[in-house]
């Protein structure tokens, strides 16, 4: 009984806290309008050569969910959250939902799905992957399962609720992953500083419903994914990586949650942040992801709908987007609309040999 007696303080504590943050978030939607407007920068729209080129495209569906789809229509999927409950479910027990997850994989396209990377296992990252999977593989043959890759603790969250793909794989740091054409580099980043950051592991499947909480953080990463036609490293939590990434890119999804929150307006932090992701890989275009009030629906009656910024306590989307133009001095940087294909820039670079078709 005296050995569990810290570890429940800890518990408590940490449910204490989200309880807190998201009883604050309770407050801030009540008193905030539900037109808050997105970020103050510009879409970017690719070039007529870009179009033309066959290359990579880009499909971006909120937090940091991303689908990279090349010509052939070959793709890998980021994450795969499209559930996105309210903040009413945060508090009492959150699930898959399916119907959603139906809603927001039909935004896909044609395209195949050979894999999804998992970030890290908070619901918003995690929770949706393993129904993907099954949604994505109905109708299809038994090696239809997109492969799920992620630390141990977010393949755990991942496959608690999923019926049928368990094709998974535990990832680490700096492993390199070939999937199909596509080359997928590894790194263990820091997640950004929050309360809502909830250490521990995940050691077995989660079942659901399970309260925020219980999705505990225990290792986050980033990826650079290199393609014959392009280079694009992928940054879903604003935490610095000792060492940086050692990697060239063309195009930088940046996530920027939690770094211009209220409470953390950093301009030193978003300066490291882009020396590390942007400068010292020579990209051209930066898109913000993970700058959205992950609680909001991805399609409603109307289709899919624009995304309001998350409140000011959690990230100031205004603050940030007016830094990030600052350090763009000769950068692009855009924001792109949600669930529609827009084709990256080109880059030539050596493919790697398929172990996924």
């Amino acid at each position: 009984m005296r050995a569990d007696g810290p570890r429940l303080t800890t518990r408590r504590r940490q449910a204490l806290a989200a309880i807190a943050v998201l009883a604050a978030w309770v407050v801030l939607h009540a008193a905030c309008s539900p037109h808050r407007p997105g970020p103050d920068l510009p879409v970017y729209r690719a070039t007529p050569a870009a179009q033309d080129a066959g290359g990579l495209s880009l499909r971006y569906f909120g937090a940091s969910t991303l689908l990279i789809t090349d010509s052939d229509g070959r793709s890998i999927l980021i994450d795969g959250f499209f559930s996105r409950p309210s903040w009413r479910r945060l508090l009492t027990g959150i699930r898959p939902d399916e119907a959603r997850i139906r809603a927001g994989t039909a935004l896909l396209g044609r395209s195949s799905v050979l894999a999804i990377f998992l970030a890290h296992p908070h619901h918003d990252h995690a929770m949706d992957a393993g129904v993907v999977a099954d949604v994505l593989a109905e109708g299809q043959g038994p090696d239809a399962c997109p492969l799920i890759l992620g630390s141990t603790g977010a393949i755990n969250v991942a496959l608690g609720a999923n019926r049928r793909c368990k094709e998974s794989r535990s990832i680490r740091d700096q492993e390199l992953v070939c999937v199909g054409p596509y080359k997928v580099r590894v790194f263990a980043t820091p997640h950004t500083d929050s309360p809502l950051n909830f250490p521990g592991s995940v050691h077995s499947p989660l079942g659901v419903p399970a309260p925020v909480w219980k999705f505990k953080l225990d290792q986050n990463f980033s990826f650079v994914v290199q393609h014959a036609h392009g280079t694009v490293l992928i940054v879903p939590s604003a935490g610095l990586r000792d060492g940086g990434y050692g990697a060239r890119a063309d195009v930088v999804l940046l996530g920027v949650g939690g770094i211009g929150g209220w409470f953390r307006r950093c301009e030193t932090c978003l300066g490291k942040l882009w020396g590390q992701a942007v400068r010292a890989t020579g990209a051209g275009l930066v898109i913000p992801i993970h700058w959205d009030d992950f609680t909001a629906p991805l399609v409603d009656e109307g289709g899919v709908a624009s995304l309001p910024p998350a409140p000011g306590l959690i990230g100031d989307i205004t603050w940030t987007a007016a830094e990030l133009k600052k350090l763009a001095l000769d950068v692009q940087v855009a924001t792109v609309p949600e669930g529609k294909e827009v084709k990256l820039p080109r880059y030539r670079g050596e493919a790697c040999d398929a172990i996924r078709e």
